[in-house]
């Protein structure tokens, strides 16, 4: 028995050691790597970092703004920004871009990486099948 708190003080002390030890292990526990790579599918090419990425398609670019972590699974959502391109040179006049929100979720099995393309105000997903190290050529629209 604890002479200054008594026994409910001792007990509570013990208890919160025990859930302070808990907390700092799980502190200490690493975050799940970010997503990092290239990956290659026909007419499309995601590239990941630690800042996050971009998807580009032929006629199209998407970027991620921040990191992508899958779960242990492998299955992974993120937020972005998708742009249109339009055929020919930028030139001077033309309006700014129109960015459009977008979502992505995604699988990774093995070397394989399923992607579906959420676009706000589409209601029909997009969907693409990439795989790591792929090396793929992107022609921007003719």
């Amino acid at each position: 028995v604890d002479p200054m708190f008594g026994q409910a003080g001792a007990r509570f002390f013990r208890i919160a050691a025990a859930a302070g030890i808990l907390m700092m292990s799980n502190a200490a526990t690493p975050d799940r790597p970010n997503l990092t790579g290239e990956w290659g599918g026909f007419q499309a090419r995601l590239k990941l970092n630690d800042a996050g990425g971009t998807f580009e398609m032929d006629c199209a670019t998407a970027e991620f703004a921040k990191p992508v972590r899958p779960d242990p699974s492998g299955s992974f959502s993120a937020n972005g920004r998708y742009e249109e391109h339009a055929p020919g040179p930028d030139r001077r006049g033309d309006k700014a871009p129109a960015f459009i929100a977008a979502r992505f979720e995604g699988i990774i099995d093995g070397k394989a990486l399923s992607l579906t393309m959420h676009l706000a105000g589409s209601a029909k997903p997009q969907q693409f099948t990439l795989v790591r190290d792929r090396k793929v050529k992107i022609i921007r629209c003719a």
